[in-house]
Order: C-alpha cells, then sequence, then structure tokens
C-alpha cells in the first residue's frame, strides 16, 4: 500500500479508523501502523453502518500475550451493522484479528463476510464471531506463533445461523496451551 495510517497516540476507545453510522464506504490498501501502541484497534465500527468493505488492507498491531478486546484488526461490537465485507487483508499481531459481536439473538447481524485474509501472530482469537445470521468465512490464513494467552482458537464461533458457511480456511496453530481451531456453538447452518 501507499498509504500508511501511523498514529502518535490513539484516542480512548484505541480506534486508528472508526465507522460511525456510516454506509457504502470501501477502504482499501493502505497499512495501519499500530505495533507501538499499547493497545489499538485497526478499524471500530460503532452505532449503525451499512456496506462496510475493508479490502487489501495491511494492518499491523501490538505484539501481546493477551485476551484483551482492545488490541484488534477489525471491531465491531454491539449493534446491528449490516453487509461487512473484510476481505483480502494482512493483520499481525494483536489479541484478536477479527472480532464482530451482533446486538444478540433476537436480531442476527446479516452480511458478514470475512474472506481471504491473513491473520498472523494473534495470541487469543483469529476470528472471533457471535450473533449473526448467514455469514460467510471463506479462504482465510489462520497463524498463530507461541507468543498466545493461556488459551486460543483459530475461530471461536457462536450463534452463527441461517446459513452459516465456513470453507477453504487453513489454520495454523503451534502454541503449546489449551484451546480449539474452530469451536462452533449454538449454531446452524
Amino acid at each position: 500500500s501507499d498509504v500508511v495510517l501511523q498514529p502518535s497516540t490513539v484516542p480512548t476507545d484505541y480506534a486508528v479508523v472508526r465507522f460511525s453510522n456510516t454506509s457504502y464506504v470501501a477502504w482499501k490498501n493502505m497499512t495501519i501502523e499500530a505495533a507501538s501502541q499499547t493497545y489499538a484497534r485497526g478499524f471500530v465500527l460503532d452505532n449503525t453502518n451499512r456496506n462496510i468493505t475493508i479490502d487489501g488492507n495491511v494492518i499491523n498491531l501490538p505484539d501481546v500475550s493477551s485476551s484483551s478486546t482492545s488490541i484488534a484488526g477489525v471491531y465491531d461490537s454491539g449493534l446491528l451493522d449490516t453487509n461487512l465485507v473484510v476481505t483480502n487483508n494482512i493483520i499481525n499481531d494483536g489479541s484478536y484479528s477479527v472480532y464482530i459481536y451482533g446486538t444478540g439473538t433476537s436480531s442476527l447481524q446479516p452480511g458478514t463476510v470475512i474472506s481471504n485474509n491473513s491473520m498472523n501472530s494473534f495470541s487469543y482469537r483469529g476470528i472471533a464471531a457471535y450473533y449473526l445470521v448467514a455469514p460467510v468465512i471463506s479462504g482465510n490464513n489462520i497463524n498463530m506463533d507461541n507468543n498466545t494467552y493461556s488459551s486460543v482458537s483459530g475461530m471461536y464461533l457462536s450463534y452463527l445461523d441461517d446459513g452459516l458457511q465456513i470453507t477453504n480456511n487453513k489454520l495454523n496453530l503451534e502454541a503449546p496451551v489449551d484451546g480449539y481451531g474452530i469451536y462452533l456453538s449454538s449454531s446452524d447452518g
């Protein structure tokens, strides 16, 4: 990428790039250099967002041994976003590569696609996804190193319903700790 975002500090919610009540935006081919921060989230989605694409970016996070959601490549929590696409990115280090938490069982978040990303050296979860309807998780390379938290998961997935697709992902989890390649609960295809 030709453009590098390297903040000297991040705000109290740790966002380098924030989408808030945003629609029809594609963020492409940039580098977010946040490895020198104590806490950082490459992309944060708050309030309600629609049709957001995060494509072809490099996100460098702090190298930690932590389960904190304050250190994530893509962080989307608590509101009903629609059609979030996270594709072709390289996400290095952090606790989570991608963390997406919909609103709950009464209103599942639709249109989420996590595809063709390279997630490297995270310490806790490569992908954590909760409360989504018909998500697609496909073609990701998920690689963990030995600087991990006490338990790890390549994918930790819960309440993913009505057409869940998990295909063609590669997981390389070599850490000498407890955990799962894929943890899937309360979900249906």
